[in-house]
């Protein structure tokens, strides 16, 4: 059953290895999978290090495909927004199929060797040493034909999650300008539309 839902993270470490630690997870609840993978690997400094954020990108893209739901994006084109004032104007409503995903590994970049790989993958072209300060910031977008995922700046990360948490869109881009790194709310949203990630909007005219 565990292999279902991690079938990469099986391919990664190899049947047997995998089969093993399976075997000795106790219990339904397949999202703490990772966590326990990463108490119970072995040599997880190193070797593994990457193994357990494979595992959670695994357990989210399952999800992902599972919820999806049929998605038109906005057709129309939302103007360019320069100021807070013109962000507390806007209401914006995003695909019910994104899924924000930040690791300190490029795990999408794993994911995809790892599906392509006959056998054990071969990771040498990848940076797997984790990244702190820096981490690895994606958007996964389940669409009908299945997940593609965009690497994107940590403000438009933080943008999105906002708008999915359901706060004021001019709350979260006062917040954002407020930063140090100042968003450039202008290039943020033509980012989300030129991934056609928009579901509606709607302008307060008054």
């Amino acid at each position: 059953m565990l292999a279902n839902y991690f079938p990469q993270t099986e391919k990664l470490l190899g049947t047997k290895l995998f089969s093993e630690l399976a075997s000795h997870f106790h219990g339904n609840d397949f999202a703490i999978f990772p966590q326990y993978l990463k108490e119970n690997l072995p040599d997880i400094e190193v070797r593994y290090s990457f193994t357990p954020e494979l595992s959670r990108l695994e357990l989210t893209v399952h999800t992902a495909q599972l919820e999806y739901q049929e998605f038109h994006p906005a057709q129309q084109s939302l103007r360019p927004l320069q100021t807070v004032a013109d962000a507390k104007k806007v209401n914006i409503s995003l695909s019910p199929n994104i899924r924000l995903f930040k690791s300190r590994f490029p795990v999408w970049e794993i994911w995809e060797e790892c599906k392509q790989a006959c056998g054990t993958p071969d990771l040498i072209n990848l940076d797997l040493q984790p990244k702190i300060k820096t981490p690895y910031f994606y958007i996964i977008n389940q669409g009908a034909n299945g997940p593609k995922a965009y690497p994107i700046k940590k403000k438009i990360f933080h943008l999105i999650e906002g708008i999915q948490a359901g706060s004021p869109f001019g709350d979260i881009a006062e917040k954002l300008y407020a930063h140090k790194d100042p968003i450039v709310l202008s290039k943020a949203l033509s980012k989300i539309q030129s991934l056609k990630l928009i579901e509606k909007f709607h302008i307060d005219q008054r």
